[in-house]
């Protein structure tokens, strides 16, 4: 009986893991529209005033809209880096599964969503690509004509628009953030790179990165998992912070869309937080940058007026509703202010005082 017992125990542990595997499934997202951004932009729109005001919450609508929707795509893998002897390291590591050809030129592989949601149209893709396609060779290479920079593996859920209900639930294009998994192990197995893949985008931005795990082909052995995790970075839910006692971890064959705002310009950088004395030092590590609003101050338009009127809400955030204070040097002498309401302002005021030294933008 305890043999029975054993051989049924085994049988169904044979036939739980493909269940188990199944339903695991790669996947991407990436919205062309949001609350914050109505309407998806092709381009970094000017920015000519706070994107909400107020303080009773958020509105349905904003007041302006800043910034726009940004998309990438990573894998979570291994790799090899050639080191200057020739000698090879092996590599735990993040690679480009998007924005292929802006990666291979020295770009950042963010996308707006009109670029991420394109569907690859071209020949089969090949294990190194843009590289590959490129005909790349040791030593110097000229930029990169590859023309693809959207999703890797994004196709037109076809098993879904067969089916009347279905269908009607997606866009009539059929791309619901279905991919084909056969481009994507193509592309991304043994296609880490180090340092990580480069994510820029702008303050007032919303990113939605999505890191797909395509396992390690070198190190059949491991099962690792793999997160994201964006280092100093003011994230507003630890649900999307990448650290495992508070997130969630992608195991091997699945796909999770972090999502972030852009608060603070900055420049930062993102790692694994799985075991990261391993996975940090092995090479899951990139950089992030957040450029400021200031670069999108309509040229020749007032670079004082767009910092003041952004001070200006800090300010009121700061010191409403509790005691109200002003940008005058008044709020410095309330008796009941407290010391760091004191600091604040006393900053704010040197700050308005010597701000109109600074230069007008017009740069980029």
């Amino acid at each position: 009986m305890k043999k029975l017992c054993q051989v049924l125990l085994t049988l169904l542990f044979v036939c739980l893991v493909p269940l188990v595997v199944n339903a695991q499934s790669f996947r991407v997202q990436c919205p062309t529209s949001t609350i914050t951004h109505p309407v998806a932009a092709t381009s970094e729109p000017a920015y000519t005033g706070p994107t909400y005001t107020g303080t009773s919450g958020y509105p349905t609508a904003p007041a302006h809209v800043n910034g726009a929707i940004k998309c990438q795509q990573i894998s979570g893998g291994d790799g090899y880096a050639t080191m200057g002897d020739g000698t090879q390291t092996y590599l735990f590591s993040f690679g480009p599964l998007s924005g292929l050809t802006k990666i291979a030129n020295g770009q950042p592989g963010t996308d707006f969503p009109y670029e991420f949601n394109t569907v690859y149209g071209g020949p089969t893709l090949q294990p190194g690509d843009p590289a590959t396609a490129d005909g790349a060779v040791s030593g110097p290479n000229p930029l990169s004509t590859f023309p693809y920079n959207g999703a890797v593996g994004l196709v037109p859920d076809l098993d879904c628009l067969s089916d009347p209900v279905c269908r009607a639930t997606i866009p009539s294009s059929g791309l619901d953030g279905h991919v084909d998994p056969r481009q994507m192990l193509d592309v991304g197995v043994m296609n880490g790179n180090i340092p990580a893949p480069l994510i820029a985008i702008d303050e007032d931005d919303e990113l939605f990165l999505t890191l797909s795990n395509v396992g390690m082909v070198m190190r059949p052995d491991l099962f690792e998992q793999h997160t994201v995790h964006f280092h100093g970075y003011p994230n507003a839910s630890s649900f999307y912070d990448g650290v495992p006692d508070a997130s969630v971890a992608i195991n091997i064959g699945g796909s999770f869309t972090y999502y972030y705002l852009a608060p603070d310009a900055g420049t930062y950088f993102w790692h694994c937080h799985i075991t990261p004395p391993e996975h940090l030092q092995m090479g899951m590590v990139g950089q992030l940058y957040v450029r400021p609003r200031q670069n999108r101050v309509p040229v020749n338009g007032s670079l004082y007026g767009a910092i003041r009127t952004r001070l200006r809400r800090v300010h009121w955030q700061r010191c409403h509703p509790m005691a109200p204070c002003t940008i005058r040097s008044r709020c410095l002498q309330s008796s009941t202010a407290r010391q760091g309401k004191r600091r604040s302002c006393a900053f704010l005021t040197w700050m308005f005082r010597n701000i109109r030294r600074w230069p007008r933008s017009g740069f980029r």
